[in-house]
């Protein structure tokens, strides 16, 4: 029956199983996070670290969205909470448990800095616990209110114990939910499961208090899972980047295996309703009691479970799929080919629509492709055919200058002046046009097979050098048109005029004389307005190719520089297509066997046609680029990776439209495992690999294993697709697996709703943490930490933690032993105080008080004084542990600690007999605690007094120097 679900991730570790677990619903359902089978499941993603979400993520499947909603995130820091860190004595319910950790924190802001109590302190701030509290019953009763036709309700917590955020807020997170009424231990309708996770040992780039926080953490776990309102959980899981069988997986592929985990159990299909059931975990024995001692208590409600698979990642296939197309692409466009060796005659035909022809470079064409004009020169001869032809005989002389008059101010509708100062005026924008055409040109050639890279470098040097010969000519000819050129042509032409003036005066001007003047003042006006038009024309030009050379050769260099660049993302994308295809085939991200490698990717490939595929990809990087002609030049500005990614998702993009060849939504994962192996016994081969990976992961000592307690519940589970595949022969891809599977193992297979993969699961229930392996490495991590101040949550709670390790019957000899030793060390010294045989004196140049031992050695002059330290605390610290104390040589405090504990045994032996020498030792005991009570600020309660008084009670009534005490 279907369940409401709110899946909560804490911190970096519960947003990376959120992200998986969207993941797994968008390769499974068409319509994704909108399916109608996953409406009734809410996310809320809880953190101190706002940068996080957007950090190496990506949040597209498949073309589908997976990114979280605002109304899924609550990120709380603690920027607003330094007065609370610097004074918390200000704050009674806060320092109520807040240990004193503000030299930790310093400066408060984004992120819990790796300390627990930081992070709980970062939850606990009033702001921030509303927030959160709002987002939990917002989601809670918005499903209440969609859904209220059923009953069933599941909450998941998932977080990572190394760092602050997750470890320091999942314990009073997971309270609240219950204060809250979001749960309800021990209804049979509520289920409220937690994943958290163990740290790696061997890892570096870490904090240095993360894998301390981790004990830490498992320590508050065991003792509040043993007090009267117990943990709120359903079961509690714990795992770790290593299996039972010694399996290394990467802690970030550990959200990946939680996200499975809790996605069958609300895929649908009879798998799911097992699954669901094994999440109840009620253990046989609420707690062990070790050996008797109340300081060694487990409780047993703690699960763990392996998963594994044999899959046919249709995302990874899609990935390779783009990475490969992404690579061909780009291989394609720095190639080096056979090409054309005629470059010139290459360049001469694409002048014109690189907008870099002569009319274009004079000013002719027009360089926005709106208004073209025939050669200026042709333009004039022309201009002054029909302006004199106009003039009838006898209309030379008078009308000749006026058609001069009349080229000049309206040669192009603007006269030539204003034409050129126009152009002179748009000469940026046309060199902007020039550039993109030129650009167009190169990614065009660069895209032709017959072409390449290599000729577009020559193809653009070889513009060079024609556009360079241009502008000579231009120099050459706008150095002609000098003022004193164009008067002299000037005064050819009205000499020509006034010449057909006086012919025109005469009594007999012939039709012939007539025809010569025209044609003489055709000719010198022609030649003149020539001069004059085609000096603004090449001043003109001159200007243009001074530029249009400058961004030739840049273009060049940008080619060049083009070229490395894409040899990089070359390598990148091929690079990443490896790293993917290696990691499928070792199995060590999905953590079983994957039914697709380089053979398989080469298979795909073979059935599709490069000439018609990379074009399409082409299309839809230009669309992805916005661009309105794919300019290529446009994609190798910003580095190799973000290049490789840009040329990547549009490669992605088209491998996942209706174009692409390749239909990934109709891949059946029977289909494909059988195509992939044919025979039974390369098909159970695989699934016996798969199904041996699934151990826990979670190891446990055989050591403490031994010691016995309780005997962990081990399920074993297989779901598999219920798609059945194509037909093999007269029967289904599926019953030919289904087959495969009866015969390499002993339960039955349950149908999942999955299609993509064949699921094992083995679920470990039932035992305490000291079984956990790691656990050993971990305490002695966290006992060479100090002060562990640091690491827990609640400084009331901290003393009374239990603890983790059971122990052997060596350990506990030894452990006994040793506090033997600790519990004399403290009698001696504190004897020696009372008696005296230890003084405080000031010392002459610091004014600081020591600590010294001082007497009389046989057969030596003198006093002997050793330091035993600064302050009666640093000695006492430096007699119980044996550390040596500053300024003193260590066989000194040897002989000390040897001198004082035979004093003290000659002394307590020879009172043994007499009571009023007791009574006497009571009494200056009695005098020591009354000045101690004094002295201290909060008194009797002051835990020095309390250590004292426990001392003293030994000494007088039974001490381990003396188990009958000195009475």
């Amino acid at each position: 029956m279907p369940h409401k679900t709110l899946i909560i991730g804490v911190g970096g570790t519960g947003l990376s199983t959120i992200r998986e677990i969207r993941r797994l619903i968008a390769e499974r359902y068409e319509l994704g996070l909108e399916a109608l089978e996953v409406a009734s499941i809410r996310f809320l993603y809880i953190d101190t670290d706002a940068k996080d979400i957007d950090r190496g993520r990506n949040w597209s499947v498949l073309g589908k969205k997976i990114d979280l909603h605002v109304s899924e995130r609550a990120i709380i820091t603690g920027d607003k909470l330094g007065e609370l860190v610097r004074t918390p004595e200000n704050y009674p319910a806060i320092d109520a448990w807040l240990p004193h950790v503000g030299d930790f924190i310093g400066q408060p802001g984004d992120g819990a800095k790796g300390i627990r109590p930081y992070g709980r302190l970062i939850y606990e701030a009033a702001e921030n616990k509303s927030l959160v509290r709002n987002a939990c019953v917002d989601l809670y009763n918005g499903l209440n209110t969609a859904f209220p036709q059923f009953d069933e309700w599941r909450i998941y917590l998932i977080a990572g114990l190394s760092g602050g955020t997750g470890s320091g807020m999942s314990l009073p997170l997971s309270v609240d939910l219950v204060k809250w009424h979001l749960h309800e231990h021990g209804v049979k309708t509520k289920k409220f499961a937690s994943f958290f996770v163990l740290p790696l040992l061997q890892i570096s780039d870490r904090h240095e208090r993360y894998h301390q926080n981790a004990y830490a953490f498992l320590r508050e776990l065991n003792y509040r899972a043993l007090q009267v309102e117990h943990l709120p959980y359903t079961d509690c899981y714990l795992v770790e980047p290593l299996n039972a069988r010694g399996r290394t997986i990467g802690l970030d592929s550990l959200p990946l295996l939680i996200a499975h985990r809790i996605f069958l159990n609300f895929q649908g299909g009879q798998a799911a309703t097992t699954v669901d059931a094994l999440m109840d975990n009620k253990p046989l024995h609420p707690h062990i009691l070790d050996g008797g001692d109340p300081k060694r208590q487990h409780a047993t409600c703690f699960s763990t479970f392996g998963l594994s698979s044999v899959s046919y990642p249709r995302e990874t296939v899609a990935q390779c799929l783009a990475y490969q197309q992404a690579a061909a692409l780009v291989k394609g466009w720095i190639t080096v080919r056979d090409h054309p060796k005629n470059v010139h005659q290459g360049v001469m035909a694409d002048l014109h629509t690189m907008r870099l022809s002569l009319e274009h470079v004079w000013g002719d064409a027009d360089p926005f492709a709106n208004n073209n004009f025939p050669s200026h020169e042709v333009e004039v001869n022309n201009l002054v055919d029909q302006g004199l032809q106009s003039l009838g005989k006898k209309q030379l002389g008078k009308g000749a200058d006026k058609v001069r008059q009349n080229i000049e101010e309206s040669f192009r509708q603007l006269g030539y002046q204003g034409f050129y100062k126009q152009r002179d005026n748009d000469i940026h924008g046309a060199i902007k046009q020039m550039r993109q055409q030129v650009r167009y040109r190169i990614t065009a050639l660069l895209r032709s097979p017959e072409h390449g890279l290599q000729y577009s470098l020559e193809f653009l040097r070889e513009l060079t050098k024609i556009l360079t010969a241009w502008k000579q000519d231009a120099a050459t000819k706008s150095a002609s048109s000098t003022i004193q050129r164009q008067q002299s042509l000037r005064t050819n032409f009205s000499d020509s005029v006034n010449e057909t003036r006086n012919s025109e005066q005469k009594l007999m001007y012939t039709d012939k004389a007539y025809e010569r003047d025209r044609a003489n003042v055709g000719d010198n006006l022609k030649t003149y307005l020539r001069l004059v038009i085609s000096g603004a024309a090449a001043k003109y030009a001159a200007q243009f190719l001074d530029l249009a050379l400058v961004e030739v050769q840049s273009l060049e260099a940008d080619l060049a520089r083009w070229q490395m660049r894409m040899t990089e993302v070359n390598d990148g994308l091929r690079a990443k297509l490896q790293n993917i295809l290696d990691t499928s085939a070792q199995g060590t991200h999905e953590n079983g066997k994957v039914i697709f490698n380089t053979q398989s990717l080469d298979a795909l490939i073979a059935g599709t046609a490069p000439a018609v595929i990379l074009p399409a990809v082409e299309e839809a990087l230009r669309h992805k680029l916005g661009q309105e002609q794919l300019d290529l030049l446009g994609i190798g500005g910003n580095d190799a990776f973000s290049t490789a990614g840009i040329l990547y998702e549009a490669a992605y993009q088209w491998v996942l439209g209706p174009a692409c060849p390749v239909d990934l939504r109709t891949v059946s994962l029977y289909t494909k495992f059988v195509e992939a192996y044919p025979r039974e016994e390369q098909r159970q081969d695989i699934l016996k690999q798969a199904e041996a990976l699934s151990s826990p992961f979670l190891r446990f000592s055989p050591e403490q294993l031994n010691i016995g307690g309780v005997q962990p519940t081990t399920v074993p589970v297989t779901v598999i697709p219920s798609d059945p595949g194509r037909m093999v022969g007269n029967q289904t891809a599926q019953s030919l697996v289904q087959k495969d599977l009866q015969a390499v193992q002993r339960q039955l297979a349950q149908h999942g709703d999955d299609p993509e993969r064949i699921v094992f699961l083995q679920e470990c229930q039932i035992f305490p943490l000291r079984y956990i392996e790691l656990l050993k490495e971990l305490k002695k991590m966290y006992d060479d930490y100090q002060p562990h101040i640091a690491l827990h949550i609640d400084k009331r709670e901290s003393p009374e933690l239990y603890e983790l390790y059971a122990l052997t019957a060596e350990d506990r000899r030894q452990m006994a032993e040793e506090q033997r030793q600790v519990d004399t060390a403290e009698e001696v010294f504190l004897l020696a105080r009372v008696q005296q045989w230890l003084v405080g004196v000031a010392n002459p140049r610091s004014e600081v008080e020591e600590i010294r031992y001082e007497f009389k050695e046989p057969g030596l002059p003198g006093t002997t004084s050793i330091l035993l330290g600064k302050g009666w605390e640093e000695a006492s610290l430096w007699f119980m542990t044996g550390d040596k104390a500053a300024g003193t040589e260590e066989p000194n405090m040897r002989k000390a600690r040897s001198r004082l504990s035979e004093q003290a045994r000659q002394y307590r032996r020879g009172i043994a007999g007499d009571a009023q020498a007791q009574r006497d030792l009571a009494s200056r005991f009695e005098a020591y605690l009354v000045g101690s009570s004094d002295a201290y600020e909060r008194g009797i309660r002051d835990p020095r007094y309390e250590r004292d008084m426990a001392i003293i009670r030994r000494i007088l009534t039974g001490s381990a120097e003396n188990p009958k005490g000195v009475v």
